[in-house]
């Protein structure tokens, strides 16, 4: 008897303590609960890691290293602000054919140019992120060096000539985006279904669910977005003789894939492109 009441009485106790150390973490960092949306997590960011990949890699590599870092999920989540988090305010805007962009801030194409990383991208809380371009074909654009740091005006020289890793490797990575947001989403309904057969059926269940709902009262989810929208922007390759055909390709092979098709004809990478803003 002795010996399960100490049992009992160090379980209690490392419960206790663990609880006290959880709650202290969570009222400090918040991270228990909002993870990389907490301040902490976006203070390490902004104020080291970015600061510290500036300094040991050149643009491109850094580059590259950003794009990798948010296609492991290591990047900051989105933040919402106070107003937002009141949802006094609306950012979602309307646009063609019934499409709702959460918010009007998004990120264009340059950056995620193969669409390798576009959920982590998404995560950051961008109205919509768009990939490429892409040519049919690939092509390895300049010679590097080609991007340069402008450290006084906080920007950079983008000279990467147009390179893309070609129509057939994005769309496979597209078609794994689609398959593992499909994926996670069902997921969720699934496991939701099975909570709520727990909440009916067991006490388990029941007391699960009342303390989600304490946890919910002490520490408020943040409001949740919308959904981003996911844009493809389609390029010419450098020696494609044909004025449409290489945009044609594109919307045939990408187009089921994206919330919308931008259609790059201002390069001045590609000989004669914007001459079609002519046509």
């Amino acid at each position: 008897m002795n010996m399960l009441r100490n049992i009992r009485d160090k379980t209690i106790k490392t419960a206790g303590t663990g609880i006290l150390v959880v709650a202290g973490i969570e009222l400090t960092t918040k991270l228990p609960s909002e993870g990389r949306s907490s301040q902490l997590y976006h203070d390490l960011s902004d104020k080291f890691a970015t600061p510290l990949i500036r300094k040991l890699l050149n643009p491109e590599d850094a580059h590259n290293a950003a794009i990798y870092f948010v296609k492991l999920g290591l990047a900051p989540r989105f933040r919402t602000n106070t107003l937002e988090s009141s949802q006094q305010v609306s950012l979602s805007i309307q646009g063609p054919k019934g499409i709702t962009f959460p918010n009007v801030v998004g990120l264009a194409a340059g950056f995620d140019k193969d669409g390798v990383a576009i959920q982590g991208l998404m995560d950051l809380g961008f109205g919509f992120v768009e990939i490429g371009s892409v040519t049919p074909r690939p092509q390895p654009g300049n010679p590097k060096p080609r991007m340069f740091r402008l450290e006084e005006d906080l920007g950079v020289i983008n000279r990467f000539g147009f390179n893309s890793i070609g129509m057939a490797a994005v769309e496979q990575n597209l078609k794994e985006f689609r398959e593992q947001a499909a994926s996670k989403g069902g997921n969720i309904l699934a496991q939701e279904e099975e909570q709520k057969k727990d909440i009916l059926h067991t006490m388990g269940g029941f007391v699960f669910h009342i303390g989600k709902k304490m946890w919910g009262m002490i520490f408020p989810q943040r409001h949740v977005r919308g959904k981003s929208l996911l844009g493809v922007n389609l390029g010419k390759n450098k020696t494609s003789t044909h004025e449409t055909q290489d945009y044609e390709d594109g919307i045939m092979a990408l187009g089921r894939y994206a919330d919308y098709l931008v259609i790059n004809i201002s390069s001045p990478n590609t000989p004669g492109l914007r001459n079609l803003q002519k046509k």
